[in-house]
């Protein structure tokens, strides 16, 4: 990355808002079939539980759990909202790829094509907003959240999960170079999409390199304005290393910031 780029500008958020765009239209036809961390051999009832925990916290809304509306921002090929759907019927899917989206196919699902700095819905439209391996892929996860408390109702939640967190990258950045030289998916893009191109790759992955900070990720969510109800670690969704560690017995104990890869964040509008 050029040490002379003004990367807090908002026309270097729009570069790299542009590069995941040209991005995953480019590799939207192989996208499930090179990263298959969210295919159907892994196991994602995790992700059920995450789910049923955030109707747990809506529990004290007024609104019955078949009017709950979900927000899946940056939503990919549709891997969170399709689970997400058997919990929240009135569902919308947005992503900055048309062709991403064009690979949805959920019954009854609202598709909007935009950045999510820009979501263009009303004030307080949302019960839940949710970025699955979002924040990586944004320049500025802060103004993800600014959007996000915009659109949300007074108790609505934003739920977000799948980003690697810097502290476990400091830890095991040796073992990281190592995973990422031999596991790393950009190269099978690259290699399956002859018109993408590396500089797009590395923009759209922008935080993907040294990670997110949880403990940051909560403050900013509180300066929004959010009441921050958890920060988790985990290895929940990772495949085979969830597996092998699983065997040892050692994943719930590795469930610990600089232990685990992951990070998750569930904020409540106040």
């Amino acid at each position: 990355m050029d040490s002379q780029v003004d990367t807090s500008s908002s026309i270097y958020q729009d570069k790299v808002a542009k590069a995941n765009q040209r991005f995953y239209d480019q590799i939207a036809e192989v996208y499930d079939e090179v990263d298959q961390r969210r295919s159907g051999h892994i196991d994602h009832t995790w992700v059920d539980r995450v789910l049923k925990k955030i109707l747990e916290i809506l529990a004290s809304t007024n609104e019955a759990p078949e009017e709950l509306s979900f927000l899946d921002a940056a939503s990919g090929s549709g891997f969170l909202a399709q689970r997400a759907l058997n919990f929240f019927p009135r569902m919308t899917v947005l992503d900055i790829s048309q062709n991403m989206l064009k690979r949805i196919n959920l019954p009854g699902t609202l598709k909007v094509c935009s950045d999510t700095r820009y979501i263009p819905a009303k004030e307080s439209s949302f019960d839940v907003v949710a970025g699955f391996a979002t924040l990586h892929h944004l320049k500025s996860p802060k103004n993800f959240f600014q959007e996000s408390f915009r659109v949300l109702r007074p108790g609505g939640i934003l739920y977000t999960d799948h980003d690697i967190e810097s502290q476990f990258v400091n830890n095991f950045r040796p073992m990281l170079w190592l995973y990422r030289k031999f596991f790393d998916h950009g190269k099978d893009y690259l290699k399956n999409c002859p018109e993408s191109n590396e500089q797009d790759y590395f923009l759209s992955e922008f935080h993907g390199e040294k990670g997110l900070s949880g403990p940051k990720l909560a403050l900013q969510l509180s300066d929004v304005g959010f009441q921050v109800k958890e920060v988790t670690y985990h290895w929940e969704g990772m495949g085979s290393p969830t597996s092998f560690l699983s065997s040892l017995g050692l994943s719930g104990m590795l469930k610990r910031r600089g232990l685990a890869p992951i990070v998750r964040l569930i904020a409540v509008k106040l």
